[in-house]
């Protein structure tokens, strides 16, 4: 049951895999990795409780399962409850100093705490472990526009997109960066972007008007200022 679980997990059938998770439980109710398995499939369709309830079963079994204390950190992070995410994740990286995600997240949840600092190494920790991580990426460098090194803004948010090019944060913080270096152009490019891939935030229109009015673009400013109004 438990190997039949996560290969439908694994095929994105979530109900059939909490069906095995649940027989597998069932038949050995000491099952760890069941436990486990079953909160993560829990927390892909949102039912963040009962995916921490089996998170703290996990550890009620097994209190030095890595994998338990990232995923219920992991789970907190999503319900912005950012301290708790920490001491979780803190948790995972003691057990496993080379756990990638653990780290990442830790990173971002640390910049929405706006402890920028630790943000950036926790995000430099997760880029040295595995260079290919977006949020990683994106973490630094938008905690790089606090503290106004915007050339390292606009390095990470470059890293962003090219890796994922349709992520519409990259390219406003970006486009931020560009426009306190005074680069209007291309910083307009970034917001035209942004706004492109994502055009229901009043924040990047009042943004780009900032730009028009450097370029002395009136007009453009007014209609961004009015299309703000009108998404607020």
């Amino acid at each position: 049951y438990y190997n039949r679980g996560n290969a439908e997990a694994a095929r994105i059938d979530y109900v059939g895999a909490a069906a095995d998770f649940d027989m597998a439980i069932k038949l050995n109710p000491r099952y760890t990795e069941a436990y486990n398995a079953r909160g993560n499939v829990r927390s892909a369709v949102k039912k963040y409780a009962d995916a921490i309830a089996d998170f703290n079963q996990t550890l009620a079994l097994n209190p030095r399962f890595a994998d338990a204390y990232n995923s219920r950190g992991q789970v907190n992070y999503t319900l912005e409850n950012y301290p708790q995410a920490i001491v979780d994740l803190d948790q995972a990286i003691a057990l496993n100093p080379r756990f990638a995600e653990a780290y990442s997240t830790r990173g971002s949840a640390r910049y929405f705490l706006k402890n920028y600092p630790a943000a950036i190494a926790d995000a430099s920790t997760a880029l040295r472990l595995d260079p290919h991580d977006a949020m990683a990426y994106y973490t630094r460098g938008s905690s790089k526009f606090f503290l106004k090194d915007y050339d390292g803004v606009i390095a990470d948010c470059s890293q962003v997109i090219g890796l994922d090019p349709k992520n519409p944060k990259a390219y406003h913080f970006r486009g931020l960066a560009e426009y306190r270096l005074k680069n209007y152009n291309d910083s307009l490019a970034d917001f035209d972007k942004a706004i492109e891939l994502d055009s229901g935030l009043p924040v990047y229109y009042v943004d780009r008007s900032r730009v028009k009015l450097a370029l002395r673009d009136f007009d453009g400013f007014i209609a961004d200022c009015n299309q703000a109004l009108q998404l607020n």
